[in-house]
């Protein structure tokens, strides 16, 4: 069978596969297919854009059926994404790129002729303008002896809330794996246990039969014993 769309990711596992939802115990094989074959498209994606291509691909396989149309869609989300699109349907993928460019802006960097940062530069630049405004404001007193300050010197921008519900999903999605793996190791000591109940029940039957067919022989025994005794009667 020939896929439909055969240049999105994951088109081989679907040909392979079929529609529909995927079985738990295949999920963790289509991710790292997905990611695989997604990694290869965009090679630039790293640090806080590679988490997110991996939380796409989680948010498909965990809650989502797995069709052409949908592989599409994981497609373009994970592109606008990783390019800063201001069209992005992604939440988390839309907060990332608006905080990258409002912290930009308020540092004076990015004009509004200036297209926003995306790929490996636009994640530096961001790291450096998160560090920058980490950094302690200095105290009344200092400005006064070192000089002064003007009134309206710049002052640290705060953190964006939206940046910082990005990091929580990212926490959220760490957690589930964590659970996911828990959950895994449940279910193998409980595949084990069932498996051990059924090789000891089928000791325990084959004893039961062997009991049985030792008294099936006691019992023919002791009838042939009778009849000989009453033979040897005859006889006499």
């Amino acid at each position: 069978m020939a896929s439909p769309l055969p240049g999105i990711a994951g088109a081989d596992w679907l040909v392979a596969n079929g529609k529909g939802r995927v079985p738990d115990e295949r999920k963790e094989e289509l991710k790292s297919v997905l990611l695989r074959d997604l990694e290869k498209r965009f090679s630039g994606a790293t640090g806080l854009q590679a988490q997110a291509l991996r939380l796409e691909v989680d948010q498909l396989v965990e809650t989502g059926r797995i069709s052409d149309s949908n592989l599409s869609r994981l497609e373009r989300r994970v592109k606008e994404r990783l390019g800063g699109s201001k069209t992005a349907r992604s939440e988390s993928g839309y907060s990332v790129a608006r905080t990258e460019r409002s912290l930009l802006s308020n540092a004076g960097s990015l004009t509004a002729r200036q297209r926003p940062l995306n790929g490996e530069e636009g994640s530096f630049q961001l790291s450096r303008r998160l560090s920058a405004q980490a950094a302690p404001e200095p105290k009344e007193n200092d400005k006064s002896t070192s000089g002064g300050a003007k009134s309206g010197s710049l002052k640290a921008v705060p953190e964006d809330g939206d940046f910082s519900r990005w990091s929580q999903v990212a926490k959220l999605a760490n957690i589930k794996a964590e659970e996911e793996k828990v959950q895994k190791k449940v279910s193998v000591r409980e595949n084990q246990k069932e498996l051990r109940e059924y090789l000891q029940s089928q000791v325990d039957y084959k004893k039961t039969q062997k009991s049985h067919r030792q008294v099936e022989e006691q019992k023919l025994f002791e009838v042939q014993e009778a009849e000989l005794e009453r033979w040897k009667l005859d006889q006499d």
